[in-house]
């Protein structure tokens, strides 16, 4: 499940933004101010949560991308970076032919230092980007 959710963040910020990201697989990690940080759980044949954070600078670099205008309200924002997550967890579970996989409506919240900590999960993958727009974090954890 990790390369199928590596691939299908790449995917979508390339296809979608126009991004390139590029994976750190290893330390240090870009710090990421974690202002925006957009949710999406899954069940079926396996469950989880997958978890997007990025700053304010990022979320509105990629606004910019995803709709072609400056991009300065929250609730656009919001928008923008749920959408992502959505459409992340979409390319990946298409990539499951042989798996039954419901997707929740995602959530996004908003606020300064966030952290994001999915304790009841078994496994917990962080995968860390650089891109143009600014690092990016996802936080990937199964059951």
């Amino acid at each position: 499940m990790n390369e199928t959710l590596l691939a299908s963040t790449l995917n979508t910020f390339q296809t979608m933004l126009m991004i390139e990201l590029t994976p750190v697989t290893s330390e240090p990690y870009p710090p990421i101010d974690c202002e925006f940080a957009g949710m999406i759980g899954f069940s079926g044949d396996i469950s989880g949560n997958i978890a997007i954070c990025m700053s304010r600078a990022t979320a509105m670099e990629a606004a910019l991308a995803f709709v072609g205008e400056q991009v300065t309200e929250d609730s656009e924002l919001s928008d923008c970076v749920g959408e992502l997550v959505n459409m992340i967890a979409g390319n990946a579970k298409s990539s499951m032919h042989d798996m039954n996989v419901s997707l929740s409506i995602p959530e996004v919240i908003i606020g300064k230092d966030i952290r994001i900590d999915f304790c009841r999960f078994k496994t917990k993958t962080d995968l860390y980007f650089d891109s143009s727009a600014g690092p990016i974090h996802l936080i990937f954890t199964q059951r």
